[in-house]
């Protein structure tokens, strides 16, 4: 989560010093993003909660709105063939893709604090079933708007694909701007987010107070500066996204495993010890 908190600011500062603050350092963009989700880990989890039910709604409804809009200029046998790709091929792409779907586990370090009841696991599946429907939107509407030859030429395929979306009406000349702000609160809620669980599972990992959780705060965003500098340029950013969604991945699936390979084990033990009692 730590280092792709930084790699996700590096992209956001990408996109925004490339399309529309053209004279804005790298830096500033940055720092900028850091400091807000500071601001954040500042109060406590009912804090966070509150402000990503607040964000919800202004990041699901516009991204889907213009994921919907963009269909207006649809080709859709851009789509055909379907069902042709070869397992290579299918590999490489959710190799490249992975990086998008990490950060779930941040949901899993809220969940511990959430009331137990039914509605939190569903909560869950809704979660990820509306990030999958949203992605599956985007990625539907790219194809068929631009075909999947020209995709591979577009650095950033989304904030393209509003350029092409026209509002009914003109109400909206230049929609990009409108979906960048839209983009500056998505990216908030995953930097600040993955930032938080980072400093709080830290904080329960000392055992320490909500001052503990402050002071680290502001040390640990030292270094992850440096981190979202790193990479040199595009190509070496995206291929260390790959890199991070593929040990997100393996990672968020491996300690999940061996928490159940070991509680097995110990239900294994505990009922031997209780045959072994009654004879």
């Amino acid at each position: 989560m730590y280092l792709a908190t930084g790699i996700v600011s590096r992209i956001f500062g990408e996109v925004v010093v490339t399309s529309v603050l053209l004279d804005t350092p790298l830096e500033v963009i940055i720092i900028t993003m850091f400091a807000l989700a500071f601001i954040l880990t500042l109060h406590d989890l009912d804090v966070v909660a509150r402000i990503n039910e607040l964000l919800l709604p202004l990041v699901l409804l516009p991204v889907l709105f213009i994921a919907l809009a963009s269909f207006q200029k649809a080709e859709w046998n851009n789509l055909l063939p379907l069902f042709r790709a070869t397992g290579p091929s299918l590999l490489k792409g959710a190799y490249e893709a992975v990086y998008s779907f990490s950060g779930y586990e941040i949901m899993l370090i809220f969940f511990a604090y959430a009331h137990e009841n039914k509605s939190k696991v569903k909560a869950g599946f809704y979660g990820i079933a509306i990030t999958l429907v949203v992605y599956t939107l985007i990625v539907v509407a790219g194809i068929v708007v631009f075909g999947y030859e020209e995709l591979q030429r577009v650095a950033w395929p989304t904030l393209e694909l509003v350029k092409t979306t026209q509002v009914p009406g003109l109400i909206l000349e230049r929609l990009e701007s409108a979906f960048l702000a839209v983009w500056v609160t998505a990216v908030f809620t995953t930097v600040a987010n993955a930032y938080y669980a980072f400093i709080y599972g830290l904080r329960q990992l000392f055992n320490r107070g909500m001052g503990f959780q402050r002071i680290l705060s502001a040390v640990m965003f030292i270094p992850l500066y440096f981190i979202a500098l790193w990479p040199q340029n595009i190509v070496e950013l995206f291929r260390i996204s790959s890199y991070l969604g593929v040990y997100s991945l393996i990672l968020n699936l491996g300690i999940p495993i061996l928490y159940l390979t070991m509680l097995f084990i110990r239900d294994l033990g505990r009922k031997q010890k209780e045959r072994n009692a009654d004879g």
